[in-house]
């Protein structure tokens, strides 16, 4: 957690990020200009550099004598 918040201090003292009048946190026009030149230069795809694939975050498929109890 103590990375992410030096992280979003670091964006708002750059203008990259700000928060709205209700408190949410929105990307800036700098910060958008940033995130369009940071993507050219590293031949980056727009959002896919938020998903990254994980094949071990997948669920494999039950074995048909599999017998799920759900909790409750």
């Amino acid at each position: 957690f103590g990375q992410v918040a030096f992280f979003l201090d670091t964006l708002k003292q750059e203008h990259y990020i700000a928060l709205d009048e209700t408190g949410k946190t929105l990307i800036t026009p700098d910060g958008e200009a940033f995130l369009f030149r940071f993507e050219e230069n590293n031949h980056i795809k727009r959002y896919s550099k938020w998903v990254l694939p994980r094949s071990e975050m997948w669920s494999k498929p039950a074995g048909s004598s599999f017998i799920y109890i759900p909790k409750g």
